[in-house]
């Protein structure tokens, strides 16, 4: 996407420097496996009398997960982003809440898309079908903010696996199971490299002076 306007262009800079560092994938694959830990207990659950349990592990992995990731992304950039490339001071305008859109939509997203999941009756591995497709266009909603071309390829990839676990024998929960955790170790995997690259071509401020 091409963006001519100044003031467009470095606000899209500040936006994918959020990204730059692969740790926001990090945090995001993480919750993506939770999720996946979710559908596994729940389908174990099935029948159980403990099986209350699957909705308050619902609350607590959507929930606690979206602010548990939230504080291990700031977490990290705190201690490994900002040393090396300096922190990036939005305006207190439109450009702060431009920058973290992309993610907001993303989670708010997402935890619609669990809950509704979780509490609509569909065909035997509809869910991973609906959830591939839901969260590639989530995805590819980011690498349209970001013209970030890593986040269409996560989308195209979400829609194919969604796909192929719906026409799998897995059903509904597994399926789920597997889905989340299938595009949470790929989405871990990008964030990885990104993380490795960045530090390769960012070294801290002190490993600088020790080599000088």
């Amino acid at each position: 996407m091409i963006r001519k306007d100044p003031t467009t262009r470095s606000q899209l800079r500040a936006i994918q420097y959020w990204y730059t560092d692969g740790i926001f994938e990090l945090g995001f694959g993480l919750l993506c496996l939770a999720l996946g830990g979710y559908f596994f207990l729940d389908h174990i659950l099935q029948g159980n009398r403990f099986a209350f349990l699957v909705d308050i592990a619902l609350v607590a992995v959507v929930v606690g997960g979206s602010f548990l990731m939230k504080w291990l992304v700031q977490s990290l950039k705190e201690r490994v982003t900002f040393p090396r490339t300096g922190y990036v001071s939005y305006s207190r305008e439109r450009s702060r809440g431009q920058t973290i859109l992309a993610g907001v939509i993303v989670l708010g997203a997402l935890v619609l898309m669990v809950f509704f999941l979780s509490r609509v009756e569909l065909q035997a591995s509809a869910r991973p079908l609906v959830t591939g497709i839901l969260f590639g266009i989530a995805m590819i909603f980011v690498g349209w903010r970001t013209s970030l071309t890593r986040f269409y390829l996560h989308g195209l990839f979400s829609m194919l696996l969604g796909v192929g676990i719906a026409f799998s024998a897995w059903g509904n929960h597994v399926g789920l199971a597997a889905f989340y955790m299938v595009i949470g170790l790929v989405i871990i995997v990008s964030g990885m490299i990104l993380l490795g690259k960045y530090l390769h071509q960012n070294p801290a401020p002190q490993e600088e002076q020790d080599e000088g």
